[in-house]
């Protein structure tokens, strides 16, 4: 791809909108999910996250690969339990209106 291209696609991106970025919708699940659950779930659809939503659609937190990892597989928690045991409360949402570059600058705020 040639530099000048890639400049062009790079512009036209940071000028997109954040919801004309997403590809697909994200998984989701209620609180009281088991773990089991879930993860098979984020295997079929090769999700590295989803998101827990209480039953009128709104978000209460999020499982990540990395939470799987240091809250379920490290500490050998069971299977059974509900994925509200170990999601992430705090979850940073952005609107889809927004800019793609206000959400990478908003990205790399998070990340320090």
């Amino acid at each position: 791809m040639s530099d000048a291209l890639q400049q062009d696609l790079t512009e036209l991106a940071l000028d997109a909108r954040v919801g004309q970025l997403i590809r697909k919708s994200p998984l989701s699940c209620l609180p009281a999910t088991s773990l089991k659950q879930a993860f098979e779930a984020m295997d079929a659809a090769k999700a590295g996250s989803m998101l827990v939503c209480d039953a009128s659609g709104a978000v209460q937190g999020i499982l990540t690969r990395y939470d799987l990892i240091s809250r379920v597989i490290l500490p050998q928690l069971p299977l059974s339990i509900p994925i509200q045991q170990v999601m992430s409360s705090e979850v940073i949402t952005i609107d889809a209106d927004r800019g793609a570059l206000e959400a990478m600058l908003m990205r790399a705020d998070l990340r320090g």
